[in-house]
């Protein structure tokens, strides 16, 4: 049965599609393209696809890296380290990675204590890659600003940077200071 409205659907048949029900209930089927039902479906697929995307696309750990550092480290300038530190990021090891729907929640930084002495350290890291194997799996990128509070807020006593190599360096948390502020 058919009437201005389009076709009707009776209990018992599959349910019409996207198209079937706009000519039903609010257009005339002049007004509907046949196509309709097909781009309603496209669409719906293309949003499923985009969630599985955005699941899929968390960053790995090796997709955190500073360029500038990596390449002040390799030289062993220490100007240019400073430089790299105060105008870019760096990968910081963490114990527990933030909640990713809090942009608040940055994380729990690892820290290596001394056992002998209790000293502190930080280490820094101008690409995940160079990261050690036994420190914990999660890293997180921070800016200079987050660093600078940090070391403010943290009895640290020294801070190693790309510690396992390839071109290890080490500053007191004072020099990194001074560096940042310059």
């Amino acid at each position: 049965m058919e009437d201005s409205r389009g076709p009707q659907s009776s209990p018992g048949l599959a349910r019409p599609g996207p198209a079937a029900f706009v000519r039903a209930a609010f257009v005339p089927a002049a007004f509907v393209p046949a196509a309709f039902d097909s781009c309603a479906a496209e669409y719906a697929g293309l949003m499923a696809s985009k969630k599985a995307k955005s699941a899929k696309s968390k960053p790995a750990p090796e997709d955190f890296r500073s360029d500038a550092l990596a390449h002040a480290l390799e030289k062993q300038d220490i100007a240019a380290v400073a430089l790299a530190l105060r105008h870019g990021t760096t990968v910081v090891p963490l114990v527990k990675p933030g909640a990713r729907d809090n942009p608040l929640d940055s994380g729990e930084v690892w820290t290596y204590r001394d056992p002998k002495t209790g000293d502190l350290a930080l280490l820094l890291f101008s690409d995940a890659k160079n990261k050690p194997a036994n420190l914990p799996p999660g890293v997180g990128i921070y800016t200079a600003d987050w660093l600078r509070k940090f070391l403010a807020a943290h009895p640290i006593t020294t801070v190693f940077l790309d510690i396992a190599g390839p071109h290890p360096m080490q500053a007191s948390p004072d020099e990194i200071l001074k560096a940042l502020d310059a």
